[in-house]
């Protein structure tokens, strides 16, 4: 029992479960995105055109908690680089061998019809230069 961790984040990091995430700090009024950094301005200063004002909305929430002032963005935006998701998951054990035997045993057979766009007949019916399927379909 010693050797369990005690905190959830070192579960995380030893099986590398923990997503590369970006965030940026996003107007609410104008939907401008801003780096979600500490030197981030704290109103947005995005123009449609430069004889138009800036848009000036804030950008940060000032929160008092027991006597000191939390600086916190109005909206974040967070994402996770599709390249970087697909490469976790396919670096998982078992997850290519698991995609194929689904391609294989064929979702329409669950579904009682197409259950995936490989099983459609548009794409069945699909051949090569060399007459052959282009798509080999999950029911052959």
């Amino acid at each position: 029992l010693d050797n369990l961790p005690k905190d959830y984040r070192t579960l995380l990091n030893r099986f590398d479960l923990e997503p590369r995430l970006r965030s940026f700090i996003c107007c609410l009024s104008c939907f401008t995105s801003y780096d979600d950094t500490p030197k981030t301005q704290d109103v947005c200063d995005y123009r449609r055109a430069p004889d138009v004002p800036p848009c000036g909305s804030n950008l940060f929430r000032s929160r008092m908690i027991r006597g000191h002032v939390f600086k916190r963005p109005v909206h974040k935006y967070v994402y996770q680089d599709m390249k970087q998701w697909v490469a976790h998951l396919l670096s998982r054990p078992d997850v290519e061998m698991l995609m194929e035997l689904s391609r294989k045993a064929g979702h329409s057979a669950l579904l009682n019809g197409v259950g995936d766009i490989h099983d459609s007949c548009a794409i069945c019916s699909l051949h090569g230069p060399d007459g052959k399927p282009f798509v080999i379909s999950s029911t052959d």
